[in-house]
């Protein structure tokens, strides 16, 4: 169980700098590619228009993406709510009651 946590403990913040730097490669390549569109003569308006479609991804790269994602609802998420009052927490405890 020690060790399980402390692999753990390694593994999280490499994962999550991993994720900071997709979402930071995805904020560059997306204010690269307004700037070029805008510098090619396009209107900002439709620019901006455009790159709207980086927000599905940016989106999809943030907690509540995953989840979203996942298939698993805000609502069930253990995190979201109280300590205790997890619908998962309630049908672990009827299991093991």
């Amino acid at each position: 169980m020690i060790l399980s946590l402390f692999r753990l403990s390694l593994i999280l913040p490499k994962l999550l700098w991993e994720l900071a730097g997709m979402k930071r490669a995805m904020k560059k390549g997306k204010r690269a590619f307004k700037r070029a569109l805008i510098k090619s003569g396009m209107p900002p308006e439709l620019a901006e228009e455009l790159t709207k479609d980086y927000a599905l991804l940016d989106e999809m790269l943030t907690l509540n993406g995953i989840l979203k994602y996942a298939g698993i609802p805000k609502k069930d998420a253990p995190y979201f709510r109280s300590p205790g009052t997890s619908p998962l927490t309630e049908r672990f405890k009827s299991n093991f009651s």
